[in-house]
């Protein structure tokens, strides 16, 4: 038996498209930020917690090529790769919403602040019609943390370092910045407190079911 969730989050309500019955699903949650930042930590414990499930994007057969996209691919490609992967993402999510919480690990708001900063003219919203997130939160680490943190995970080749320098140098963060989302300081080394901020914004926005 699933355990019951320590913080379980209220349905949004929402209108059917040529209908005037509305009905409601869970929330969908995104969870964005640089690489380095935490998002696969922090988006897998919050999912949890919150009684959901946690979806990474981009999905599937897709995730299986993303290595040779992001090392060979130019900068309006791989934007309409990732652009893909959003809308495949978006379906399944849909799906996933029927029966509980979705937190998601990278989403529309990631393919944005990555392609403006390459140069690609990206509209927001999109053309091709997406599930939106209810809430998504952009998580912000200092530099040496990210660096430090990607050292865990794997060496840091000639190619990738080149990678995080691209994002500095491209503004990355700005380009997420004017995308307004809500940032959270993913500093502390223990992603619980990461956790606890974003339920504690939860709860203060009444996306509570009931007080634990």
């Amino acid at each position: 038996m699933k355990p019951k969730p320590k913080w379980p989050l209220a349905k949004i309500s929402q209108r059917r498209p040529g209908s005037r019955a509305t009905g409601a699903r869970h929330p969908f949650i995104s969870i964005e930020g640089l690489s380095g930042s935490g998002k696969t930590t922090v988006a897998t414990q919050l999912a949890t917690l919150l009684g959901g499930v946690y979806y990474k994007s981009p999905p599937g057969l897709l995730a299986a090529t993303r290595l040779v996209v992001d090392q060979t691919w130019g900068p309006i490609a791989r934007h309409l790769y990732y652009y893909a992967g959003v809308a495949r993402a978006s379906e399944e999510i849909a799906v996933l919403l029927r029966r509980c919480p979705v937190v998601c690990d990278k989403y529309f708001a990631t393919v944005v602040a990555y392609s403006r900063a390459m140069g690609v003219k990206v509209r927001n919203p999109p053309i091709y019609p997406i599930i939106e997130p209810d809430f998504a939160f952009l998580l912000v680490v200092p530099p040496q943390a990210r660096r430090i943190r990607l050292k865990r995970r794997a060496e840091i080749t000639a190619r990738h370092a080149a990678f995080l320098r691209m994002e500095l140098k491209a503004t990355v963060l700005a380009e997420y910045r004017k995308l307004a989302l809500t940032e959270i300081d993913n500093g502390e080394p223990d992603a619980q407190v990461t956790c606890d901020r974003i339920i504690d914004y939860l709860r203060r926005a009444g996306a509570m079911r009931r007080k634990p």
